[in-house]
């Protein structure tokens, strides 16, 4: 292990992690483990400027994934890659080149191990959308622009003309059994009359998950075989990041809203087999959202039960 001027090296790679633990110190600027063999760092949240690194007020540093290319605007300074906004271009690609005693993937980005915390059921996520890039973190689909420009600053913005969808292995949103939606929105009031988040909707049924804009600025679930959950309150259209989740086994099915369950209903299997849109209903009906968003779904498991659960923080971990 070796500190360079701002990063701790080992194994070839700029050693960075998501989690943060007690003990963690700040050395050359930014925050890193008590023995300074990791440097701490965040997807969003950057409020401060140190040693020309954008840093959250904890003083972790704010990176995107540059695995797929460096962004659109890329800037180079004191010798780094910093996106638009400033956050650090990192990837877990192969080492091309060492530069100023940091290891470069072919694009210019950081060659970077970058930890988190684990997930148990990584092995059941079969679509991970973080916001730092229009890339799927598990690697089983491809990301195609469905209309505009959707962008990525750590979370997925769409501006009601923009959209995604999905058209491999579409089997993996066929959920005979259990299964766990969730995410983040951030849609600002009024919003549209109705925005869609994520939907396999086509002509003959399917499943999505909604937003209302004013005077409702409610949200919720529907889906075949009568499955509509849509409680009035408490609202999903806010000025903040709201986190959702629906789930669903053979016991029956929960609305969730900020970690707290606010409807309920049966059992509901969604066997539909139709390309996956993101940021809008499908390709009949538009129903765009205006608004920034994040998503995980995870297949035969119902990661909430009971009245609440606690939300957990963004980015999420991709190792189990």
């Amino acid at each position: 292990m070796t500190l360079n001027a701002r990063f701790p090296v080992s194994s070839d790679r700029v050693q960075l992690s998501t989690a943060t633990a007690a003990g963690d110190t700040v050395q050359n600027g930014i925050l890193v483990d008590g023995l300074g063999t990791v440097a701490r760092v965040a997807t969003a949240g950057g409020t401060q400027w140190q040693n020309g690194l954008l840093l959250t007020p904890t003083s972790q540093v704010v990176y995107v994934d540059a695995a797929a290319g460096l962004p659109a605007g890329t800037t180079w300074q004191n010798g780094l890659p910093l996106a638009p906004g400033g956050a650090l271009c990192v990837s877990s690609g192969p080492i091309a080149v060492w530069q100023n005693g940091l290891p470069r993937v072919a694009n210019g980005a950081l060659a970077a191990s970058i930890a988190g915390a684990s997930d148990p059921f990584w092995a059941n996520v079969v679509l991970l959308l973080q916001g730092s890039s229009l890339t799927d973190a598990t690697g089983r689909h491809t990301l195609i622009v469905n209309e505009g420009t959707p962008t990525a600053d750590g979370m997925l913005r769409f501006d009601g003309s923009s959209s995604l969808r999905i058209e491999d292995a579409l089997a993996d949103f066929q959920f005979p059994g259990a299964y766990t939606i969730e995410g983040q929105l951030q849609e600002a009031p009024p919003g549209n009359s109705t925005s869609v988040l994520v939907s396999n909707a086509y002509a003959d049924g399917g499943w999505e998950v909604f937003a209302r804009g004013a005077p409702d600025l409610s949200g919720g679930f529907y889906g075949d075989g009568g499955a509509f959950i849509e409680p009035a309150t408490p609202p999903w259209v806010t000025s903040a990041v709201v986190d959702w989740a629906f789930v669903s086994d053979e016991s029956g099915s929960a609305l969730y809203l900020g970690g707290t369950r606010i409807g309920i209903g049966g059992a509901s299997p969604q066997t539909a087999l139709s390309a996956l849109y993101l940021g809008r209903e499908g390709p009949a009906s538009a129903k765009n959202l205006i608004g920034g968003m994040r998503l995980r779904i995870t297949k035969g498991i119902a990661r909430m039960s009971g009245e609440t659960y606690t939300p957990m923080t963004w980015p999420a971990p991709t190792n189990a």
